[in-house]
């Protein structure tokens, strides 16, 4: 179902799914962060499995467990793979944004009670 244009689709590639979720997410969420919107929204198009590449829920993982845990993924900075550094970098916002976005709903339902 294509909410854009109003009508059932096959959609023939993956690409074109995301440029649905864009639209969607410029339409109605633009508030809200795109990581965000688009996890809510992928659920009406597609399984989750077949988006989800396990390569980056592994890396996911990983940096969660080494931000819980205060464990380094390297020995020392100069190891540390650049690529490593900006995942760490997105995941970090990411986890920041949502966090902030738990806190506001929070303080919403406190001031409607």
């Amino acid at each position: 179902m294509s909410f854009i244009a109003e009508k059932r689709q096959i959609w023939k590639d993956f690409d074109q799914v995301k440029g649905e979720l864009l639209l969607l997410y410029d339409k109605c969420y633009g508030k809200f962060p795109v990581g965000q919107s688009l996890y809510y929204q992928h659920l009406h198009f597609c399984c989750p499995s077949k988006i989800y590449d396990p390569k980056i829920i592994r890396e996911i993982k990983g940096i969660k467990y080494c931000m819980d845990s205060g464990t380094p993924p390297y020995s020392d900075l100069e190891s540390t793979p650049f690529d490593f550094i900006q995942k760490f970098e997105i995941y970090n916002t990411e986890i920041g944004m949502i966090k902030k976005d738990q806190a506001e709903k929070e303080q919403q339902k406190k001031k409607k009670k």
